[in-house]
């Protein structure tokens, strides 16, 4: 159900919104298509609270549109403009709606090869994807542990909060400021169920569901995973760009 259509006048690239799925829970997706595509990636991002590398994601999208590809991203259900409920959203969801995302894009954009990148939680869950099993998936900049994860989003609020802007690399190190961070944290999940990061709830049942699949665990698949090396956000997008494209030579 196509909603929305451009086309940019610069690049060539059409630009078209559409919602994909069956209700209660219909998902916004967004597909960039070159005038004569020739393989297909589809981009299982990361959830709404985790906004680092959202320009850098847009940058690679552009990237591959540019060089024949056509390129999809999506809401998963409860986030973004997607349709239902954000505290509902677990990652064994996250993974069906992958799964209804690879649908998708062999329908509306009818190409032959598909790759896969990962970013974020996003990565776990087309890692678990049954749908995904048989493409190739790069990794970029993966929760391996939800903890840790939620933590940072902490620090990055409270730093916020006592008046240091910034992602929280710039709150003092150290076990007190973990403390506090994680005492925010806690309280903020027993007590509404979910944590504000900034406007962006992360419920329980997420949290939940990622301490009971980590990344490492649900790494068996049968087609090829790559993974991003770790580095400066920006300064990674020709490697991850690199990575997609040689995987179409490993299918």
């Amino acid at each position: 159900m196509t909603f929305a259509e451009r086309v940019d006048p610069r690049t060539g690239l059409r630009e078209r919104f559409e919602y994909f799925g069956s209700p209660p829970d219909l998902k916004l997706g967004q597909l960039l298509s070159p005038a004569s595509p020739s393989r297909g990636v589809l981009i299982a991002g990361p959830i709404d609270a985790d906004r680092a590398l959202r320009p850098q994601i847009e940058e690679i999208s552009a990237t591959l549109g540019g060089s024949g590809h056509v390129v999809a991203r999506f809401d998963y259900r409860g986030q973004g403009q997607s349709f239902g409920e954000t505290g509902d959203l677990t990652l064994e969801l996250m993974a069906e709606d992958v799964s209804e995302a690879i649908g998708w894009i062999r329908e509306s954009a009818a190409v032959e090869h598909l790759a896969m990148l990962g970013v974020g939680l996003g990565a776990t869950a087309a890692a678990m994807a049954e749908g995904a099993s048989q493409l190739p998936l790069v990794i970029w900049d993966p929760v391996t542990d939800i903890d840790l994860f939620l933590r940072g989003l902490a620090r990055s609020k409270l730093s916020i909060e006592m008046g240091f802007v910034g992602d929280g690399a710039s709150y003092d190190e150290g076990s007190l400021a973990d403390v506090v961070a994680d005492d925010l944290l806690n309280e903020e999940l027993d007590r509404a169920g979910f944590f504000d990061a900034g406007g962006f709830p992360v419920a329980s049942a997420i949290v939940d569901s990622a301490r009971r699949h980590s990344l490492s665990d649900v790494m068996v698949r049968s087609a090829e995973t790559m993974i991003v090396p770790f580095g400066p956000g920006r300064a990674m997008i020709p490697d991850t760009v690199r990575l997609i494209q040689e995987s179409f030579h490993k299918q």
